[in-house]
């Protein structure tokens, strides 16, 4: 069986390029990867790369929300992925808890066309509900 994938692109002001992507692995796990390049550039080798694989995903269509959690260390790191349209600009939040290290959460503006692609990403993936 073949699962769906996504990939958008934000744009943080004097932060950095971002390209986020979610493959879905397995009924309730996937893989999200979140690459940064500098202000401005999105060629050559990011700056950074990094990449989750995530279990226990739960998802809910309505809200535009997907929780998981993932390994780190010894502990169980959860993973919240949430789309909005505040302020009308389509942004995906990506917060991290119980993590040892890069607990936060970060927003990341989109295009509207890379919103939709996500949106369609939570239906067609069919993870379990929340």
């Amino acid at each position: 069986m073949a699962y769906p994938a996504v990939s958008v692109n934000a744009e943080v002001y004097n932060v950095g390029h971002f390209q986020i992507t979610l493959a879905q692995t397995g009924p309730d796990t996937a893989n999200i990867n979140v690459r940064e390049w500098p202000p401005g550039l999105a060629i050559g080798v990011p700056e950074s790369s990094q990449d989750y694989d995530v279990t226990n995903v739960r998802v809910d269509v309505a809200h535009d929300m997907i929780t998981c959690q993932t390994k780190s260390f010894f502990l169980t790191p959860v993973i919240t992925f949430i789309l909005s349209d505040m302020n009308r600009t389509p942004s995906v939040t990506i917060e991290i808890t119980h993590a040892l290290f890069k607990n936060g959460t970060t927003t990341y503006p989109i295009s509207a066309e890379d919103r939709k692609a996500l949106s369609d990403f939570l239906a067609a993936a069919q993870f379990p509900g929340m």
